[in-house]
């Protein structure tokens, strides 16, 4: 569109911002005001200053958040307007901001200034000068801009306040968690003992029994059974609280996983005789590899104890251990129950 044609569009004559764009306005008049209502419209703060820092143009939602006229600023000394009265200190920056940026330097800086209900009220401005330069490169403005930031600061020391509180919940929960640690630690290490006491006695009884009767060495047999899975639970309490308290030792032997998953079955066959569960091992006779002997049979006898836990009377365990490439190896232990649930 033409400077004439859009002359023609522009025919009211209501004030906007205290700007009358008339008919007869000239083009370069009516651009002019125009440039005026933009400049006034805009939210944040903006200006513009002759190099050695007089305030030429100011826009109304600078000069209103300060209380001020324009006829207060135009042709004044930047620094001395009521924005910059909250110190001395603050006057002298912007006055060093001004000797920055007409050097040709684009300056920045946070300032808490007067700034919003008539200046009886300081906000936070994200406030910058801008060196604008004329057709020989040489500054001939500066641009004063500022953005309110007050509750973006406010947003943020309400977060720096709330990740506070957070670590300081976090370092209690480190302490409660420790305290858990060391309670499961102790239980099980009191635990130990009396169990180690009982299982002694039962294994020699057993050992030396040969006059026991087939009942006796039956009870016998479920003492020295269950003792010895109750101290298992507590060495898996234990092992807990080590790796709660990042110390769990790992001790690597070379071990033939065949053997080890043959050992652990061996110790269901009471109760697979008594529940009428077939079991069958799968696989190689020999396949070393590194591991943590006690660890993998811990793995093995949860894995085969869940597996009896779920096959009905009747039912089938199948256990396998093989080689795959990559130097990896696969155990398995499949049953006939009903599998894990979907969810």
């Amino acid at each position: 569109m033409r400077p004439a044609e859009c002359k023609d569009r522009v025919t009211a004559r209501t004030p906007v911002h205290g700007v009358v764009i008339e008919p007869t306005d000239s083009a370069e008049v009516s651009r002019q005001k125009m440039a005026r209502i933009i400049l006034d419209s805009m939210y944040q703060f903006l200006g513009l200053l002759d190099v050695d820092g007089t305030v030429l143009e100011i826009n109304r939602a600078a000069l209103d958040g300060a209380g001020l006229d324009l006829a207060d600023v135009i042709g004044q000394p930047f620094w001395h307007a009521r924005w910059w009265a909250v110190s001395e200190e603050v006057r002298q920056r912007v006055r060093d901001m001004i000797a920055e940026a007409r050097s040709g330097r684009f300056v920045r800086c946070d300032f808490e200034v007067f700034g919003d209900a008539h200046g009886s009220r300081t906000i936070v401005i994200d406030f910058s000068l801008t060196p604008i330069l004329d057709d020989a490169g040489q500054v001939a403005y500066l641009l004063p801009e500022g953005r309110n930031i007050t509750e973006k600061i406010a947003r943020n020391a309400e977060l720096s306040r709330k990740n506070g509180e957070l670590q300081v919940a976090l370092e209690r929960l480190k302490e409660l968690d420790g305290y858990k640690t060391r309670f499961f630690a102790n239980v099980s290490h009191e635990l130990r003992t009396p169990l180690a006491l009982i299982l002694g006695p039962v294994d020699q009884l057993i050992q030396d029994g040969q006059a026991l009767a087939e009942r006796e060495r039956f009870r016998l047999a479920a003492i020295q059974r269950n003792a010895r899975a109750l101290l298992q639970q507590v060495n898996n309490l234990l092992d807990l609280a080590r790796i709660d308290a990042d110390r769990m030792p790992m001790a690597y032997v070379h071990a033939n996983l065949a053997a080890l998953l043959r050992e652990v079955a061996a110790g269901f066959d009471a109760v697979a005789e008594d529940r009428g569960i077939r079991v069958s091992l799968r696989g190689e006779d020999e396949l070393y590899a590194d591991v943590d002997r006690a660890k993998f049979m811990r793995v093995l006898s949860n894995l085969l104890s869940n597996a009896f836990k779920f096959t009905p009377p009747g039912g089938r365990i199948g256990c396998s251990v093989e080689r795959l490439a990559g130097g990896r190896v696969l155990v398995s232990v499949q049953d006939t129950g009903p599998g894990v649930p979907a969810a």
